[in-house]
């Protein structure tokens, strides 16, 4: 009977063994989205979960003020080109540095807008434009200050020529209709697309203020059970092949580039990347939260259209990394989520109430 009831525990433990080695070989075949990370970390209770945080705020002027900036960027097709520059014009310029017969580094731009009189430029450079015609070339004779951070150019006599394209007009209806932007029609509606521009922008850091601090509080009072190498493998795999030709640019290999220049070995760098992963997708998994084949397409579109790429273009950028973006858009979901649902301490003030006091 004994004999029996051994060779019956022997098979069992057999059975859920094979069971385990199943669902280890099962998981490196599965991408972090589709793997259960209960079994490799166990986070804390996140429904009262409070930070102690400063959300960012902008002030009235700070809209005027970038309506401005985004107009002296736009407002090539309005340009002036019928008058000479004058102290406290915007103009748009191109300019190239010589030190004797050389181009000096540094000394050179194309499309640079500077404010005549701002003294952002050394002595005599902006002086020496009021009076020139937009479209024709001026040479400046000037010398740089004896205490210039440059050695190189400190106390040195240069040559600039420069070439004023356009001095910035007004902003007011007429020029901003005269853009043509599709976007705006008017000053009124240009900067209310500045607003929310800037709105959406603040909304977003603000996301990733707190979604950063709840992160850190939640990654502090989890549990990692194990961290598996299949894991590690692939991250190492993904880190090396990506840094690669960073570390061949410092002449270096890549062990030293994360050594040296990131501060960090490349195995501990692995080991984290791979610890915020786990973490990110356990929390997506408790909340509820997934990424549809749509979702992700269209993601990706939307992604690939702010950078001006192709979706290939974008995917080949990280190493084609499918996984590494999708990742990104449950970031994205679990960051919703924390903004919406975790306290703010009491004491933690907005910037902008902070410098009302």
């Amino acid at each position: 009977m004994r004999g029996i009831m051994k060779k019956r525990i022997i098979a069992l433990l057999a059975v859920m063994m094979l069971t385990v080695s199943l669902v280890a070989c099962n998981d490196e075949e599965k991408t972090m989205s589709e793997i259960n990370m209960k079994k490799y970390v166990k986070i804390p209770d996140i429904q009262n979960l409070t930070v102690d945080v400063t959300l960012a705020s902008l002030e009235e002027y700070e809209y005027d003020d970038a309506s401005e900036e985004l107009f002296r960027n736009v407002c090539e097709p309005v340009g002036i080109k019928n008058r000479p520059v004058q102290k406290g014009d915007w103009v748009n310029l191109d300019y190239a540095g010589f030190k004797g017969e050389e181009q000096f580094q540094g000394g050179t731009s194309k499309d640079q807008l500077l404010e005549i009189g701002s003294g952002s430029f050394i002595d005599g450079f902006e002086d020496g434009l009021i009076g020139v015609e937009p479209g024709k070339e001026v040479e400046l004779n000037l010398t740089f200050p004896e205490d210039y951070l440059s050695a190189e150019l400190a106390g040195a006599e240069v040559v600039f020529k420069v070439t004023v394209n356009y001095i910035v007009p007004e902003l007011n209806d007429a020029n901003v209709a005269k853009l043509d932007s599709g976007l705006y029609s008017n000053l009124s509606e240009f900067k209310t697309y500045v607003r929310e521009t800037l709105d959406d922008a603040l909304l977003q850091s603000n996301k990733e203020t707190v979604a950063n601090a709840a992160m850190t509080k939640i990654n502090s009072e989890a549990v990692y059970k194990e961290i598996p190498e299949f894991m590690l493998e692939r991250q190492k795999e993904n880190l090396i092949a990506k840094y690669t030709p960073i570390a061949a640019d410092y002449g270096i290999e890549v062990e030293h580039y994360f050594q040296y220049v990131q501060g960090t070995p490349l195995e501990d760098m692995t080991k984290q990347y791979v610890k915020e992963r786990i973490l990110l997708m356990a929390l997506a998994q408790q909340i509820g939260v997934s990424v549809s084949e749509e979702e992700y397409n269209s993601g990706m579109e939307e992604l690939a259209a702010t950078y001006g790429v192709s979706v290939a273009e974008l995917l080949e950028s990280n190493n084609n990394d499918e996984e590494y973006f999708r990742e990104y858009f449950y970031a994205q979901k679990v960051y919703d989520y924390l903004y919406e649902n975790v306290t703010i301490a009491p004491e933690a003030e907005t910037s902008e109430e902070s410098a009302s006091e």
